[in-house]
C-alpha cells in the first residue's frame, strides 16, 4: 500500500508503520538494522564511561538509568529465559554496575559457573552484594534473627539433595525443643558413661530413633551409620531409651510426641521427593544424634550438635550441623556438587586479623601445643566437631587442626558444610604428606574393617575394639592392628579451614609439619 505524503500513518496489527518521505514503507531490514547499530553505539559508550566503584553505595535506580537497556521487571508474567549471551551480557553489566535489585522480588547475581535470576521469597529484597560475595563457596555472615541467608539456588534437572536438605533443617526445628527439654531436665539417670568413657544421654537415643524410624522411614539408604547402639520405645507412653522409662505426665513425653507427629509430615514430603527423583539409594546416612554429649551433659549446650550427613561414593556429599540449645537455633548445610549453601550463623565482626585462632578441645596433646607456639595463635578451646565446624564459618582466620577422638559421623555433615561454602577438610596425615602420595579424605562407606588405615596410630578405648584390653591413651606402646580398631575411627586425624583462612594456608601447612616433626601427633 501507499499512504498519502501528508495523510495519517498507515497501521498494521504490530503497530504504526514508519514510511519513508515518498510514501513506500520502510524494509523491516534496515529498520532492525538501525536498531541494533544504535544499541551498539550506546554500549560501547557506556563500557567507555568510568565504571562505579562496588564498595561504594549504589542505588538500584541509579545503576538501572546508567545501564543502555531497560531491565523491566516481569511481575505477573512467568520467567522467561534470556537468551544465553543476552542475558549473561545484561547479568555482567549489571553486576559491574553495583546492581542487585530488578523489581519487587528479584534479585541479580553473578557466580564463577552461572549467570542467574532468583525470585526471591514473598518479594523479598537483599542487600547490595559484591561480585566476590557472590562466588560459589563465598560466606555472608547473618544474623541468627535475620531470614536472609546466602545461598545458591539454581534448579538443575536430576538435582534433588538440597531440596532434602531443606526438609531435614525442618525437622532439626522440630526437633529442638525435645533435646531442650531433655537438657534442662537432665539427672544422672538420664546420662551414663560408655564403654569407651564417652557420654551417652536419653537425648542421643531419642533424636536417633526419632530421624530413623520416623523421618527417613519412607526412603531406602544404601547404607545408615549411626553412633548410638540402643532400644528405643516412642510409640506408646511409657516411652523408654535402654532400661529407661520417661515419665508419663513430663515435657519430654509430649515433646516425643509433637516431634513424632511432626517428623511423619516430613517424612511424606522426602517420600514425594524420591518419587520425582529418587536419590536416596545411592546415598548412605552418618548421623550424630547429639554431637557433644560431654558438653550437653556438663550445660553447654551451645557446643551441642545434631549431624546428618550424606555420602556417595565414600565422599561426603551433603549435610546439615545444627544446634538445637542455642538461641535462637544456629545451623548451616550445604552440597558442594549441587552448588548449595545455606545458613544462620552467629555474626561476628569481619575483620582481616593475621594472627589465626587455633580450635581445640579442652585438653591439647604436646603435637597441638607446638603448633599454637609456632604460629603465635590464639586458641579457643571449645567441644563438638560440628560445634567447631560451625565456628569455623563463622569467624574469620579460623583452624581446626585435631590429632585424635573423632569417627565418620562425627565429620561427615561437619566436611559437607565447610566444603560446600568454600572450605575444606582432610586428614592431617595428608595435610603433612610431603609426598602427596595419601588419599586426602576419609573415605564414607558402610565397612566392617576401616578404610583409611595409619599404621602410626594408637589403641584407646574410644577407637578399640575390645575396650577392656585398653584402659588409657598408649602414648609409648606398640601401634594397632587393622583388626583392632573400629571400622569408622578416625585415626589419622583432622585439618579443616573456611575459605575465609586459605591465604594463610602455606604458613600453616608449614608450621604443621614442622610440629609434626618435633612431636608426632598421637593419631588416635
Amino acid at each position: 500500500k501507499k499512504c498519502e505524503d501528508d495523510g495519517p500513518t498507515s497501521t498494521s496489527p504490530a503497530g504504526p508503520m514508519t514510511t519513508w518521505p515518498k510514501g513506500r514503507p520502510v524494509p523491516l531490514v534496515l529498520i532492525l538494522a538501525l536498531t541494533f547499530t544504535l544499541s551498539l553505539v550506546r554500549t560501547l559508550k557506556w563500557f567507555s564511561s568510568p565504571s562505579p566503584s562496588l564498595s561504594s553505595p549504589v542505588s538500584s535506580s541509579a545503576c538501572f538509568a546508567a545501564l543502555p537497556f531497560p531491565l523491566t521487571p516481569s511481575r505477573n508474567l512467568p520467567h522467561r529465559k534470556l537468551p544465553a549471551v543476552g542475558r549473561g551480557l545484561r547479568l555482567r553489566m549489571a553486576v559491574a554496575a553495583g546492581v542487585t535489585e530488578e523489581g519487587p522480588g528479584r534479585l541479580l547475581f553473578l557466580s564463577k559457573y552461572h549467570h542467574r535470576e532468583l525470585r526471591l521469597r514473598g518479594g523479598e529484597t537483599s542487600k547490595p552484594l559484591s561480585s566476590s560475595s557472590m562466588k560459589p563457596g563465598s560466606r555472608h555472615r547473618c544474623s541468627p534473627r535475620s531470614n536472609v541467608s546466602n545461598k545458591n539456588l539454581e534448579d538443575k534437572e536430576g538435582e534433588g539433595v538440597k531440596d532434602a536438605l531443606r526438609i531435614v533443617k525442618k525437622a532439626c526445628d522440630a526437633l529442638s525443643p525435645l533435646v531442650r527439654s531433655i537438657y534442662y531436665a537432665q539427672t544422672s539417670e538420664t546420662c551414663k558413661q560408655k564403654a569407651d568413657k564417652s557420654m551417652f544421654t536419653i537425648a542421643d537415643g531419642l533424636v536417633q530413633e526419632l530421624l530413623i524410624s520416623k523421618l527417613f522411614s519412607r526412603v531406602r539408604f544404601k547404607a545408615i551409620v549411626a553412633e548410638e547402639d540402643v532400644q528405643c520405645n516412642i510409640e506408646s507412653r511409657p516411652y523408654s531409651v535402654g532400661d529407661y522409662h520417661i515419665p508419663l505426665d513430663s515435657e519430654i513425653a509430649e515433646n516425643i510426641e509433637a516431634a513424632r507427629e511432626t517428623l511423619n509430615i516430613y517424612a511424606q514430603e522426602l517420600e514425594t521427593l524420591e518419587a520425582k527423583n529418587p536419590i536416596f539409594n545411592g546415598l548412605s546416612l552418618f548421623l550424630d544424634p547429639i554431637d557433644g554429649t560431654k558438653e550437653f551433659v556438663h550445660k553447654k549446650g551451645h557446643c551441642c550438635t545434631i549431624c546428618i550427613g550424606f555420602a556417595k561414593d565414600r565422599r561426603a556429599e551433603a549435610g546439615i550441623v545444627y544446634r538445637p540449645i542455642s538461641t535462637p537455633n544456629t545451623w548451616a548445610a550445604g552440597c558442594k556438587n549441587e552448588q548449595y549453601f545455606d545458613n544462620n550463623l552467629s555474626e561476628y565482626p569481619d575483620d582481616d586479623r593475621d594472627v589465626p585462632t587455633l580450635l581445640t578441645p579442652s585438653t591439647s596433646s604436646p603435637f597441638l601445643l607446638q603448633l599454637r607456639e609456632e604460629l603465635n595463635a590464639e586458641q579457643l578451646a571449645i567441644g563438638g566437631c560440628g560445634n567447631k565446624a560451625l565456628t569455623l564459618l563463622e569467624q574469620p582466620n579460623t583452624w581446626y587442626v585435631l590429632d585424635r577422638g573423632l569417627s565418620r559421623w562425627d565429620t561427615c555433615a561437619a566436611q559437607a558444610v565447610i566444603e560446600a561454602h568454600g572450605g575444606e577438610m582432610m586428614k592431617l596425615t595428608a595435610f603433612c604428606d610431603e609426598d602427596a602420595s595419601e588419599t586426602k579424605n576419609y573415605a564414607y562407606a558402610e565397612t566392617s574393617v576401616n578404610l583409611d588405615w595409619n599404621p602410626k596410630a594408637k589403641l584407646t578405648p574410644y577407637n578399640a575394639k575390645k575396650k577392656e584390653v585398653v584402659e588409657d591413651v598408649v602414648e609409648d606402646g606398640d601401634v594397632l592392628g587393622l583388626d583392632e580398631v573400629l571400622p569408622y575411627a578416625n585415626i589419622c586425624g583432622v585439618v579443616a579451614f573456611p575459605k575465609t583462612s586459605m591465604k594463610q594456608l602455606q604458613a600453616i601447612e608449614a608450621a604443621t609439619k614442622s610440629a609434626a616433626f618435633k612431636f608426632e601427633p598421637y593419631f588416635t
